[in-house]
Protein backbone atom coordinates (compact mmCIF):
# COMPACT_ATOMS: atom_id res chain seq x y z
CA UNK A 1 0.00 0.00 0.00
CA UNK A 2 3.04 2.25 0.96
CA UNK A 3 4.54 1.95 -3.02
CA UNK A 4 1.22 2.60 -4.40
CA UNK A 5 0.29 5.70 -2.60
CA UNK A 6 4.04 6.76 -2.98
CA UNK A 7 3.42 6.18 -7.08
CA UNK A 8 0.48 7.69 -6.90
CA UNK A 9 2.12 10.94 -6.07
CA UNK A 10 4.66 10.60 -8.05
CA UNK A 11 2.37 10.53 -10.86
CA UNK A 12 0.37 13.26 -9.48
CA UNK A 13 3.85 15.15 -9.44
CA UNK A 14 4.66 14.06 -13.03
CA UNK A 15 1.75 15.54 -14.66
CA UNK A 16 1.41 18.95 -12.28
CA UNK A 17 5.06 19.63 -14.26
CA UNK A 18 4.39 17.93 -17.75
CA UNK A 19 1.97 20.90 -18.55
CA UNK A 20 4.30 23.14 -17.99
CA UNK A 21 5.83 24.65 -21.59
CA UNK A 22 9.12 25.87 -22.18
CA UNK A 23 9.72 29.44 -23.14
CA UNK A 24 12.56 31.27 -24.98
CA UNK A 25 13.63 34.75 -23.64
CA UNK A 26 12.75 37.49 -25.18
CA UNK A 27 14.39 40.30 -23.30
CA UNK A 28 17.57 41.61 -22.34
CA UNK A 29 19.31 40.84 -18.70
CA UNK A 30 18.89 44.68 -17.85
CA UNK A 31 15.05 44.98 -19.38
CA UNK A 32 14.16 41.48 -16.89
CA UNK A 33 15.97 43.01 -13.98
CA UNK A 34 13.38 45.89 -14.09
CA UNK A 35 10.48 43.85 -14.38
CA UNK A 36 8.64 44.00 -11.76
CA UNK A 37 7.03 41.09 -11.08
CA UNK A 38 10.41 39.35 -12.01
CA UNK A 39 12.14 40.80 -8.75
CA UNK A 40 9.31 39.32 -6.54
CA UNK A 41 8.94 36.02 -8.31
CA UNK A 42 12.87 35.56 -8.00
CA UNK A 43 12.88 36.43 -4.02
CA UNK A 44 10.28 34.01 -3.51
CA UNK A 45 12.20 31.23 -6.05
CA UNK A 46 8.76 30.59 -7.67
CA UNK A 47 9.84 27.85 -10.58
CA UNK A 48 7.20 28.91 -13.12
CA UNK A 49 4.67 32.19 -13.35
CA UNK A 50 2.58 34.24 -15.92
CA UNK A 51 2.22 37.78 -15.07
CA UNK A 52 -0.57 39.77 -16.34
CA UNK A 53 -1.24 43.46 -16.69
CA UNK A 54 -2.42 46.30 -18.29
CA UNK A 55 -1.15 49.81 -19.65
CA UNK A 56 -3.73 52.96 -21.04
CA UNK A 57 -2.68 55.46 -22.62
CA UNK A 58 -5.05 57.69 -20.52
CA UNK A 59 -5.23 58.81 -17.01
CA UNK A 60 -4.07 56.20 -14.22
CA UNK A 61 -5.78 56.64 -10.72
CA UNK A 62 -2.60 56.82 -7.98
CA UNK A 63 -0.14 55.87 -10.65
CA UNK A 64 -0.43 52.16 -9.92
CA UNK A 65 -0.12 49.29 -11.84
CA UNK A 66 -1.83 46.17 -10.67
CA UNK A 67 0.10 43.22 -11.80
CA UNK A 68 -2.01 39.77 -11.43
CA UNK A 69 0.05 36.81 -11.24
CA UNK A 70 -0.17 32.70 -11.67
CA UNK A 71 2.68 31.14 -10.22
CA UNK A 72 3.81 27.70 -9.11
CA UNK A 73 6.57 26.20 -7.11
CA UNK A 74 7.22 22.92 -4.92
CA UNK A 75 4.09 21.59 -6.89
CA UNK A 76 1.71 24.34 -5.85
CA UNK A 77 -0.14 26.92 -7.99
CA UNK A 78 -0.50 30.17 -6.14
CA UNK A 79 -2.24 33.78 -7.22
CA UNK A 80 -0.86 36.82 -6.46
CA UNK A 81 -1.79 40.40 -6.95
CA UNK A 82 1.18 42.77 -6.65
CA UNK A 83 -0.14 46.48 -6.62
CA UNK A 84 3.25 49.00 -7.34
CA UNK A 85 3.65 52.91 -7.64
CA UNK A 86 5.26 54.12 -10.23
CA UNK A 87 6.01 57.53 -8.49
CA UNK A 88 7.19 55.98 -5.46
CA UNK A 89 8.98 53.06 -7.24
CA UNK A 90 7.62 50.33 -4.72
CA UNK A 91 5.29 47.58 -3.86
CA UNK A 92 2.29 48.90 -2.23
CA UNK A 93 0.58 46.00 -1.42
CA UNK A 94 1.02 41.92 -2.31
CA UNK A 95 -1.88 39.57 -1.62
CA UNK A 96 -1.83 35.40 -2.04
CA UNK A 97 -3.88 32.83 -2.73
CA UNK A 98 -3.54 29.24 -3.12
CA UNK A 99 -5.21 27.82 -6.35
CA UNK A 100 -6.69 24.20 -7.14
CA UNK A 101 -4.06 22.15 -9.08
CA UNK A 102 -6.32 20.85 -11.44
CA UNK A 103 -8.02 23.93 -12.58
CA UNK A 104 -4.43 25.84 -13.25
CA UNK A 105 -3.51 23.04 -15.20
CA UNK A 106 -7.02 23.59 -16.97
CA UNK A 107 -5.74 27.18 -17.64
CA UNK A 108 -2.41 25.84 -18.77
CA UNK A 109 -4.23 23.64 -21.23
CA UNK A 110 -6.40 26.25 -22.72
CA UNK A 111 -3.39 28.68 -23.17
CA UNK A 112 -1.59 25.56 -25.06
CA UNK A 113 -4.73 25.17 -27.73
CA UNK A 114 -4.32 28.83 -28.42
CA UNK A 115 -0.28 28.45 -28.99
CA UNK A 116 -0.03 31.07 -26.57
CA UNK A 117 3.82 30.08 -25.78
CA UNK A 118 4.76 30.36 -29.12
CA UNK A 119 3.34 34.03 -29.86
CA UNK A 120 5.50 36.61 -30.57
CA UNK A 121 5.44 40.20 -30.52
CA UNK A 122 6.14 40.76 -33.96
CA UNK A 123 2.98 38.32 -35.07
CA UNK A 124 0.84 40.44 -32.47
CA UNK A 125 1.49 43.65 -33.28
CA UNK A 126 0.77 44.36 -37.12
CA UNK A 127 -0.76 47.80 -38.36
CA UNK A 128 -0.64 47.13 -41.70
CA UNK A 129 -1.18 44.64 -44.76
CA UNK A 130 -0.69 43.98 -48.27
CA UNK A 131 -4.41 44.32 -49.98
CA UNK A 132 -6.26 41.53 -49.93
CA UNK A 133 -6.34 41.45 -53.68
CA UNK A 134 -3.36 42.90 -55.71
CA UNK A 135 -3.92 45.26 -58.27
CA UNK A 136 -3.47 43.96 -61.98
CA UNK A 137 -2.83 46.74 -64.43
CA UNK A 138 -5.22 46.95 -67.74
CA UNK A 139 -5.36 47.70 -71.72
CA UNK A 140 -8.29 50.08 -73.23
CA UNK A 141 -8.16 51.29 -76.61
CA UNK A 142 -4.11 50.75 -76.48
CA UNK A 143 -4.26 52.95 -73.06
CA UNK A 144 -2.30 50.91 -70.16
CA UNK A 145 -3.62 51.80 -66.91
CA UNK A 146 -1.43 51.03 -64.35
CA UNK A 147 -3.52 50.12 -60.72
CA UNK A 148 -1.38 51.03 -57.22
CA UNK A 149 -1.61 48.14 -54.54
CA UNK A 150 -2.85 50.44 -51.43
CA UNK A 151 -1.33 49.08 -48.05
CA UNK A 152 -4.17 48.70 -45.16
CA UNK A 153 -2.92 50.00 -42.84
CA UNK A 154 -4.41 51.06 -39.00
CA UNK A 155 -3.65 52.70 -35.70
CA UNK A 156 -5.29 52.88 -32.31
CA UNK A 157 -4.72 56.59 -30.91
CA UNK A 158 -3.73 56.07 -26.77
CA UNK A 159 -5.16 52.53 -27.11
CA UNK A 160 -4.93 49.95 -24.59
CA UNK A 161 -1.88 47.93 -24.22
CA UNK A 162 -2.41 44.29 -22.59
CA UNK A 163 0.84 42.30 -21.16
CA UNK A 164 2.11 38.94 -20.17
CA UNK A 165 5.23 38.32 -18.47
CA UNK A 166 5.93 34.43 -18.58
CA UNK A 167 8.84 33.57 -16.27
CA UNK A 168 10.41 30.27 -16.07
CA UNK A 169 13.55 29.14 -13.80
CA UNK A 170 15.15 33.22 -14.61
CA UNK A 171 13.96 32.92 -18.41
CA UNK A 172 11.45 35.91 -19.06
CA UNK A 173 9.31 36.37 -22.01
CA UNK A 174 7.19 39.35 -22.87
CA UNK A 175 4.26 39.37 -24.59
CA UNK A 176 1.96 42.64 -25.61
CA UNK A 177 -0.69 43.41 -27.48
CA UNK A 178 -2.22 46.96 -28.16
CA UNK A 179 -6.13 46.80 -28.61
CA UNK A 180 -6.40 43.76 -30.04
CA UNK A 181 -10.20 44.16 -30.36
CA UNK A 182 -9.76 46.63 -32.44
CA UNK A 183 -6.93 45.46 -34.62
CA UNK A 184 -8.76 42.11 -35.01
CA UNK A 185 -11.70 43.93 -36.28
CA UNK A 186 -9.56 45.35 -39.07
CA UNK A 187 -7.13 42.98 -39.93
CA UNK A 188 -9.58 39.45 -39.00
CA UNK A 189 -7.00 37.34 -40.86
CA UNK A 190 -4.49 37.67 -38.23
CA UNK A 191 -4.72 34.33 -36.29
CA UNK A 192 -2.33 35.14 -33.75
CA UNK A 193 -4.30 38.24 -32.39
CA UNK A 194 -6.94 35.89 -32.15
CA UNK A 195 -5.01 33.68 -30.19
CA UNK A 196 -4.37 36.33 -28.02
CA UNK A 197 -7.69 37.32 -27.31
CA UNK A 198 -8.81 34.08 -26.54
CA UNK A 199 -5.61 33.46 -24.15
CA UNK A 200 -6.14 37.21 -22.24
CA UNK A 201 -9.75 35.83 -22.08
CA UNK A 202 -9.24 32.36 -20.75
CA UNK A 203 -6.88 33.87 -18.12
CA UNK A 204 -8.78 36.76 -16.72
CA UNK A 205 -11.45 34.23 -16.68
CA UNK A 206 -9.26 32.56 -14.57
CA UNK A 207 -8.20 34.74 -11.94
CA UNK A 208 -11.62 36.01 -11.50
CA UNK A 209 -13.03 32.70 -11.15
CA UNK A 210 -10.37 31.19 -8.65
Amino acid sequence: MKYITTLILLLFLYNTKAQLPIIEANITFNEKNSSVPFQVLKKNSYEFAISYYIYSGGWKMNNDTYYTILAYKKNAWKKLLLIYNEDSKSIKKTKKKQINNRNAKRLISDLNKNNFWSLSLDSLNIKQLPPKILAKNEVINDTVFIKTNVIRSFNVADGTTYYFEIFQNGKVKILSCESPESYKNVFPEIQTTQNFINSKKAFVDFIESN
